[in-house]
């Protein structure tokens, strides 16, 4: 599992907006017009409230909030740790520890800077300064390649805990075939800030953590951060669940003898708090503060290597440009914004940083039904005062795990379909399956009144031929101009971390509305030989496929439940337009009663009541 994959989370912060001309380079700070919204400590509050209600619903994580260097708000939410025979549940805090994935590529730029100020390197050195045996499609390639993947390379095929070291990551590295000449395109590379960090490790002659951590995090404050030095206690560590199944922390799965894995180390993994974090920012001196209570430090770099870094660099497409480790994008609604998210699919985070409102949020979460990545947009919309659906409050009642346990398994609605009913430690989860089921209980329309069933059965189609490298019914089912190189390439990456897909199934197909975009899609459930993963094919009017997207938040065609009583739930979802349902069990049944009707379901299996 890849635990550093694009910053498409910092994408979706920007799909409500239309993007301007991305501007030559994005200020540190600057003056808020007399019409900008102003970030309040009651708007903190609201974005407070939305959390804690969604606690009930099984949010796990931590946010952090401050204007012009001020904290508004720090506070953890759910259980970082379930508990189990071992020990009982822990909850979220503000100095809870969890990974910031692919945020650590900040971490490393900012050492090559540091570096670069000190002259013992430069960012226009080429690879052969630093390495042996560079052959010749890659001589031209520089450390601002690196910096800006554009450098041409690709991923490799081990895991983040298959253990290499740094000779055989460069080694790799060097054998590897480019994906595009350097300097040409844009691609999201972790092996290139592998790369970086080994270049730390050359031209320092120490260990990468060992000197990130006296170089920029001692003296920015941040005695928390890194991936073994800080000794982490196992207790304050947040534990990731894939759905009902504990996943464990990469605390665990770093050797504290060896550090991470090269596949891993200076491109991602790197732990911290939402304290440290804050830290981090001020370090930067990228927001101005009036923040007199805080000790002050001299900035880690100068404001020439600062603006290198935020310089937009790298056109990502759909209006956001990579910098050096960060993502920067100009909105007309709040100004230049820089941020990077990372995640694994269990364990995700989310820097968002707004210069022109010396605004900064910060987002970690520990479970793979809320993620960090979308849900730091919704935050940030509730700061700039605008309307978000607010989860209901619920008055929760604790229940047995056992008790929850025994709720959960599969359910046949009638007129067909199926619910999924799964535990997630205090709350459970609803998954519904099939295009009646997602008629009666998503769109309230009488089961078959919209024909998706084509739609479906092209949407398998699309993903059998995936999985079978067939790129030809592939690019007829897109248009005979796409080109078959994306998909190439990512079906040898999924192939190789998740074996060969096994079974295809539509899940349900929704309307436009439903999901805010203008045209229908479809959520398939791919099977691999070693996971399970959700998928979803956008549709053009005529048919065609319009694009691909993976998993999003909220979660799709689930429905939250927070536990009201021992056999009964309220369920809440975003974009659920049939009003907020109520969900009982009973010997032999399930039913879900909303304002536009009630849908009786009866246990397939095991469970379910």
């Amino acid at each position: 599992m890849c635990f550093t994959g694009p910053p498409l989370g910092f994408v979706a912060l920007l799909v409500t907006a239309t993007l301007l001309a991305p501007p030559s380079a994005a200020p540190l700070s600057a003056q808020e017009t007399d019409d900008s919204p102003t970030v309040t400590a009651a708007d903190a509050a609201r974005a407070d409230e939305y959390l804690t209600r969604l606690e009930a619903f099984g949010l796990a994580g931590g946010v952090l909030v401050a204007k012009d260097g001020r904290v508004l708000l720090a506070k953890g939410y759910g259980l970082a740790d379930r508990g189990d025979a071992e020990g009982p549940p822990r909850p979220w805090t503000a100095a809870t520890v969890s990974t910031v994935g692919s945020i650590t590529k900040q971490f490393t730029a900012a050492g090559i800077m540091k570096l670069a100020e000190e002259g013992a390197l430069s960012v226009t050195d080429s690879l052969g300064r630093f390495f042996d045996g560079v052959p010749a499609e890659k001589r031209a390639i520089t450390l601002h390649h690196l910096l800006t993947h554009t450098a041409g390379f690709g991923g490799v095929a081990e895991g983040d805990f298959d253990f290499l070291s740094r000779e055989e990551i460069v080694e790799k590295a060097l054998a590897s075939e480019l994906l595009s000449e350097p300097g040409e395109e844009y691609r999201y590379s972790n092996l290139g800030y592998s790369l970086l960090g080994a270049v730390v490790e050359v031209v320092t002659g120490e260990e990468y953590e060992a000197w990130m951590r006296e170089n920029l995090f001692r003296p920015a404050g941040m005695y928390e951060t890194g991936y073994v030095l800080p000794g982490y206690e196992p207790a304050r560590v947040a534990t990731g669940y894939r759905g009902e199944e504990r996943w464990g922390t990469v605390v665990e799965r770093i050797e504290a003898d060896r550090g991470p894995s090269w596949v891993l180390r200076a491109n991602g993994g790197v732990h911290t708090t939402l304290h440290d974090m804050h830290r981090w920012v001020r370090a930067l001196g990228v927001l101005e503060s009036d923040d007199d209570t805080a000790e002050a430090r001299p900035a880690l770099l100068t404001r020439e290597s600062r603006e290198r870094m935020f310089t937009p660099h790298a056109d990502e497409g759909g209006g956001t440009f990579y910098g050096y480790g960060w993502v920067v994008a100009e909105t007309p609604w709040a100004g230049p914004v820089l941020a990077h998210d990372g995640g694994n699919g269990i364990l995700f985070s989310n820097l968002i940083l707004f210069p022109d409102h010396g605004l900064e949020t910060f987002m970690m979460t520990s479970a793979s039904d809320f993620r960090a990545t979308w849900l730091l947009r919704r935050i940030d919309r509730i700061l700039f005062g605008e309307e978000v659906p607010m989860p209901p409050a619920v008055e929760t009642t604790r229940v047995a795990p056992a008790t929850l346990e025994r709720l959960a398994g599969r359910y046949r609605l009638e007129g067909g379909g199926e619910l999924e009913v799964v535990s997630r430690g205090s709350a459970l989860a609803i998954h519904v399956v099939g295009q009646p089921a997602v008629d009666r209980v998503w769109t309230g329309e009488p089961v078959g009144s919209v024909p998706y069933a084509e739609l479906n059965r092209r949407a398998e189609r699309f993903a059998r031929a995936f999985g079978a490298g067939d790129y030809s019914t592939m690019r007829s089912m897109m248009g005979p101009d796409t080109p078959a190189e994306p998909f190439r390439s990512y079906r040898e990456r999924l192939l190789a971390r998740y074996g060969p897909i096994e079974e295809v199934e539509a899940l349900g197909t929704v309307p436009a509305w439903f999901h805010g975009g203008s045209s229908e899609v479809t959520w398939l459930r791919i099977r691999f030989e070693r996971d399970s993963r959700i998928r979803r094919i956008h549709w053009l009017e005529d048919g065609t496929v319009e694009g691909v997207g993976g998993e999003v938040y909220p979660a799709p065609l689930t429905l939250r439940c927070a536990m009201t009583a021992p056999d009964a739930c309220t369920g809440w979802h975003e974009g659920l337009e049939t009003g907020e349902p109520t969900v009982s069990f009973s010997p032999g049944s399930l039913t879900i009663r909303t304002p536009a009707g009630e849908v009786r379901a009866r246990p397939m299996e095991a469970g379910g009541g």
